[in-house]
């Protein structure tokens, strides 16, 4: 203690990822993390052509604007899971590529997929001049589906860039294992990326006519746990609620039967389904 006359040292705490805050001593950082693991759906269309083959371009995101997959499944659980955390970061995804919409056994033998890690300045258009340059990138890879019907074509940890920015100026200063990230500014976040190029020897095919199903294993933490009351009064059993007998759901409110009184606004604590005082009609 000699080293301390003033202060007391700060005690490490025994397991600062699963321990939690004790009520009578001094508030610490909540750097307890949660994980989850999300799958997240797409198509990867073939969209031009030239004399020998037909191609596509398509750029594997993680964000709730347009430019990340099935972005609004993505936006609906970052609302939820922006009721109980402040801070967030996606450690890394998984890529797969199936044959998709309009594939005949002989178009799944036919069918190469060139894949490329890209979480800088990814290309937009699908050209003959983009579509070379993935291919021809040092960490491109080339897979089929004469083997099987679901390949893995890129493992990666995505970078985080506020679109906000433009080029080099959004690109973050640290790493993503190295950094977190505000869960309520997640609207100006875009997770990159790979490029997925799928190729098929015909030259005359349809743009759009086919395409490969491309699904997203995400893995994301989040830390800094605080519940959200602002949105907790406002939510009633009859936002989320299901019809028990047509397994539908409800397109307005319940009207619930109290012995006093009936309505159909909620009352203003949460109620159980069909409890003792409260039932559904």
């Amino acid at each position: 203690m000699r080293h301390h006359r003033n202060k007391v040292p700060i005690k490490r705490r025994t397991n600062p990822r699963s321990s939690n805050q004790s009520a009578t001593g001094v508030s610490h950082r909540d750097l307890v993390r949660q994980s989850k693991r999300w799958c997240f759906f797409g198509t990867a269309p073939f969209t031009n052509a030239t004399a020998n083959f037909a191609y596509g371009l398509n750029n594997i995101n993680v964000s709730t604007t347009n430019a990340g997959i099935a972005n609004g499944v993505y936006s609906q659980l970052m609302d939820t899971a922006a009721r109980s955390y402040e801070e967030y970061r996606i450690r890394r995804v998984t890529v797969h590529a199936q044959p998709g919409n309009g594939f005949t056994n002989d178009d799944r033998i036919k069918t190469s997929v060139f894949a490329r890690v890209d979480v800088n300045s990814q290309p937009t258009t699908a050209t003959l001049d983009n579509l070379n340059s993935v291919i021809c990138s040092e960490s491109s890879v080339n897979k089929t589906f004469t083997e099987r019907n679901n390949v893995k074509i890129a493992d990666y940890m995505p970078l985080c860039y506020s679109s906000g920015g433009s080029g080099s100026a959004s690109r973050p200063m640290l790493p993503t294992q190295l950094q977190w990230y505000n869960i309520d500014e997640r609207s100006s976040h875009i997770w990159r990326g790979a490029t997925i190029c799928p190729v098929i020897p015909e030259g005359d095919l349809a743009p759009q006519s086919k395409a490969l199903t491309i699904w997203a294993e995400v893995e994301i933490e989040f830390r800094s746990r605080r519940p959200e009351f602002a949105f907790a009064s406002g939510l009633y059993e009859d936002q989320f609620n299901h019809d028990e007998m047509g397994d539908t759901a409800s397109a307005g409110n319940v009207t619930y039967v109290n012995p006093v009184e009936s309505s159909t606004v909620p009352p203003p604590y949460y109620p159980n389904t069909n409890g003792p005082k409260i039932v559904r009609r």
